[in-house]
C-alpha cells in the first residue's frame, strides 16, 4: 500500500504482520479501507496512472518462514472462509494445480516472491526486506527511518500484535514425524523460491 502522507510504500504480504504494520502507518481514512495486498509493481503502476511517481518513496516489506506462513494461512482461511479442506488435502490441491498456480489461487496462499519480485528474474524489487521472525526488534529501525524522512510522522517504535489466529499449536508441531516430513516436502515444492530468495533454511529429518 502507498502511504502518501509519509512517502512510504509497504508491500503487504499476507500473514507476515502486515496488519500490525498497517495499523501504525495508515491514517484514519486508510485504516477504514480494506487491506490491499498488491504486488510492488502493481502499486507503483497504479500511482503512475494517477500521475504520481512513488518510486523514490521509502519502500519495504516483511516475509515469513514458508513452513510457518503456510500453517498460519491455512488456519486463517478456515477461520474467515469456513474452509472445509483439511491441512493435507489443501496442500495436495495446490500441488495438483497447473504451472503458475499462484495466479489462480487465494492471495493468502500465494508465494511471497509473487508480491515483491520481478516475475521473470525473481529479483527483489523493494529496497528492504525484513523478516517476521525479527520484526519486533527491527521495527524501531523502520519507524525511525520513516520518521527521519518525514518530520512530524511520529510513527511508534513499538509494533502492536494484530490479527492473530488463536487456538493453533506452534508451526513446528505440524512438521514432525513421517507425516511432518511429507508435509515439509510439499511446502518446499510449492514455495521453493521463497526459501531460496529470502534465505530460509529447509528442515532436516
Amino acid at each position: 500500500m502507498v502511504y502518501h502522507d509519509i512517502q512510504t510504500v509497504f508491500v503487504q504480504i499476507t500473514k507476515t504482520a502486515s496488519s500490525s504494520v498497517h495499523s501504525l502507518l495508515g491514517n484514519e481514512r486508510e485504516l477504514s479501507l480494506p487491506l490491499l495486498h498488491l504486488r510492488y509493481n502493481k502499486a507503483v503502476s497504479d500511482e503512475l496512472i494517477n500521475g504520481l511517481d512513488v518510486s523514490n518513496y521509502y519502500n519495504f516489506s516483511t516475509v515469513r518462514n514458508p513452513y510457518d506462513r503456510y500453517v498460519s494461512s491455512y488456519f486463517f482461511m478456515k477461520k474467515i472462509y469456513n474452509w472445509n479442506r483439511d491441512f493435507d488435502e489443501n496442500l495436495d490441491e495446490l500441488l495438483n494445480k497447473p504451472q503458475n498456480w499462484w495466479d489462480n489461487t487465494f492471495i493468502l496462499l500465494r508465494p511471497q516472491w509473487w508480491f515483491v519480485c520481478n516475475h521473470d528474474t525473481y529479483e527483489i524489487e523493494v529496497d528492504e526486506i525484513y523478516k517476521y521472525e525479527t520484526i519486533n526488534s527491527d521495527w524501531p529501525t523502520i519507524a525511525n527511518k520513516i520518521n527521519t524522512l518525514n518530520p512530524g510522522a511520529n510513527i511508534s517504535t513499538t509494533l502492536p500484535t494484530v490479527n492473530v489466529t488463536p487456538g493453533r499449536e506452534s508451526w513446528e508441531t505440524y512438521y514432525t514425524g513421517t507425516l511432518g516430513e511429507q508435509r515439509a516436502k510439499k511446502v518446499e515444492q510449492l514455495y521453493n523460491k521463497d526459501f531460496e530468495v529470502f534465505n530460509y533454511s529447509k528442515l532436516i529429518f
